[in-house]
């Protein structure tokens, strides 16, 4: 489905293209964020009195939404106003539609992403996808149905919907970021421009401290590559539709350590032999929250 992130206003939702909460017809009584579970690396060696800590892992949990759907009826003095107006008003059979997501469900790793406007105005999406649905039996003096959704996320930390970027080509091979505008890591993905012969990207500030990408390929001019780091896109292709993961070689981290913290100065030296004026590199990124507003 296609949809526009909507300007949302301090304590609204969007799900694909349904705006629910503060000034709507479908009042949001609770957003219950579930803490996320802990897998510890804990162990304590023979014969000591210690514990000692390994690699401990984060698990994303659940958000459950608690809203009110309203029905009612116009005045007779604007009923003629505005025609249609709650018809035109979400009802609990689209958002029970929207969360049985048959339109993602069926394919691996996609999700619909649910966007939130916190009190300080900034929208945050939430990568994840819709869980159970529950929702009461409508009546003929029903005014108000209340439903109980449930959000699993993908990881623990909301996005800018916008993306940043900073251009390269060959004469501006090396970039700076100076922190972003969220407080929590925030993911990196490229997008390359050929012609280049085995494209380096070198970085200093990250999270794993100086690390190089290195691409074992020749990018043909008219093709792009994307080295995307993001959880809910993460990949390595080409325009032409040819997986390049396995041509990630060097020193090349996994994808998944991609990321660099809010306050970072992080630079990016782009390399590679053959490369023309019409040769351009975007690195972009998205800023990350660590709660949700």
């Amino acid at each position: 489905m296609t949809f526009v992130v909507m300007n949302l206003l301090p304590g609204q939702y969007q799900i694909d293209n349904l705006v629910f909460g503060k000034y709507t017809t479908v009042r949001v009584e609770t957003f219950d964020i579930k803490p996320y579970d802990l897998n510890a690396m804990d162990y304590q060696t023979t014969r000591s009195d210690e514990i000692h800590f390994g690699w401990d892992q984060i698990k994303p949990t659940t958000i459950e939404i608690t809203f009110d759907i309203l029905y009612s009826k116009l005045l007779p003095d604007y009923a003629g106003l505005i025609p249609n107006f709650w018809a035109e008003m979400p009802t609990v059979d689209d958002f029970a539609n929207v969360w049985r997501a048959d339109d993602i469900r069926y394919n691996w790793g996609v999700m619909k992403p649910l966007y939130a406007c916190g009190k300080d105005g900034i929208i945050r999406t939430i990568y994840g996808r819709p869980g159970a649905f529950t929702y009461p039996k409508d009546s003929e003096y029903t005014e108000v149905l209340q439903c109980l959704a449930e959000y699993r996320r993908a990881d623990a930390f909301g996005y800018s919907v916008d993306e940043h970027a900073v251009l390269f080509n060959d004469l501006q091979l090396t970039q700076t970021i100076y922190g972003t505008a969220g407080d929590a890591p925030s993911w990196m993905r490229i997008l390359l421009d050929g012609p280049v012969t085995n494209p380096t990207f070198a970085f200093t500030g990250t999270m794993l401290g100086d690390v190089t990408f290195q691409l074992d390929y020749t990018v043909a001019d008219n093709e792009t590559i994307e080295i995307n780091a993001y959880p809910w896109t993460r990949r390595c292709v080409s325009s032409n539709g040819q997986n390049l993961s396995s041509q990630l070689i060097g020193d090349t981290p996994y994808l998944d350590r991609m990321r660099f913290a809010a306050d970072a100065v992080l630079s990016c030296t782009m390399g590679g032999t053959g490369m023309t004026g019409d040769t351009e590199a975007l690195l972009l990124w998205r800023d990350a929250y660590a709660t949700i507003k």
